[in-house]
């Protein structure tokens, strides 16, 4: 697997991400370690969690996949060899939504706990918070850089203009900045409908703001759940609409001209040809599931595949 500079941060990171979200929880400990052992062995560094997952299953407070990863951490040694992003912001059954002083700096010392780490390399805001001040959210993410318990700083489901006036406040105060920004982003293209500010979408304005800035996206929830794996028969009703009968139709052409290449793979790989530097989030149940996603760095796209695939 290759590895993308991350942004301006100086570091490398691999160009797929590997989501932990149902680690630990509907993923067993031992199937959990061998995806996240596979996906070290085809070459990937860039691990993601947050402080929530998943708190919606049955039997399950949020805790569990942060805590998954400081067993697996603990057993295996190996910390050194990933780029840890975990997450603040979300309502759990054991935390608040939010992003006040006191929810960030507490959120990541029992991060820190549960994941039996002394550092985070990149810490998202989770979800922007409208009624906490900005001042005092990036203060209390400033204070946690300088304490050396962050690296790098990262918003999730954030707006652009919220992002940019973030970033205003961090320049006036020398407070870190967010480095990156993790949105929802898959090929169909979403209805028009009324802002959900839970679950933010890369659009082509959030690509030219990511371009003109030189932020790195991250795309959450590319494969939709399996959608494209079962044939993208039936259209998950937020991506309905005939626009993406024509981008299925569009994507299954070009997957028959390159032959020998999932839907799953060629979004992927379409993913990583979009004019911002992008890194899918991927995941999985098994390590096939893992390998077969990371596969479609194999494959390649002419630029006139690319423009079907675009103008569709």
């Amino acid at each position: 697997m290759d590895k993308v500079l991350f942004g301006k941060s100086g570091e490398w990171v691999s160009g797929f991400a590997l989501g932990t979200m149902y680690m630990g929880s509907r993923i067993s400990d031992k199937d959990s370690k061998d995806i996240i052992e596979t996906y070290l062995e085809q070459g990937g560094n860039f691990v993601d969690t947050a402080n929530n997952y998943a708190y919606w299953l049955d039997g399950c407070v949020g805790t569990e996949s942060e805590s998954f990863l400081g067993r697996w951490l603990k057993e295996s040694g190996k910390r050194h060899e990933i780029f840890l992003a975990t997450k603040v912001g979300f309502n759990s059954k054991v935390n608040q939504k939010g992003l006040s002083a006191k929810q960030i700096i507490e959120s990541c010392e029992k991060s820190l706990m549960l994941m039996n780490t002394d550092y985070i390399d990149l810490y998202y805001a989770h979800t922007d918070d409208r009624i906490t001040p900005l001042e005092e959210s990036m203060e209390a993410f400033d204070i946690l850089k300088r304490q050396g318990k962050i690296r790098f700083l990262g918003a999730s489901n954030y707006t652009n203009w919220r992002f940019a006036d973030a970033v205003h406040v961090c320049r006036e105060k020398g407070y870190i900045e967010f480095s990156c920004l993790q949105n929802r982003f898959t090929y169909l293209r979403p209805l028009p409908c009324v802002l959900d500010r839970f679950h933010i979408e890369i659009t082509d304005d959030v690509q030219d703001f990511a371009c003109d800035r030189e932020i790195p996206l991250i795309a959450y929830s590319p494969l939709l759940q399996g959608y494209y794996a079962k044939g993208g028969d039936e259209v998950p009703s937020l991506y309905g609409g005939s626009h993406n009968r024509k981008r299925m139709e569009s994507l299954r052409k070009v997957a028959e001209e390159i032959g020998d290449i999932s839907l799953n793979q060629l979004v992927l790989l379409w993913m990583r040809r979009q004019k911002a530097e992008m890194i899918p989030l991927i995941s999985g149940s098994s390590p096939a599931q893992i390998v077969e996603n990371l596969k479609a760095a194999e494959f390649s796209l002419t630029e006139e595949q690319l423009n079907v695939l675009n103008d569709a």
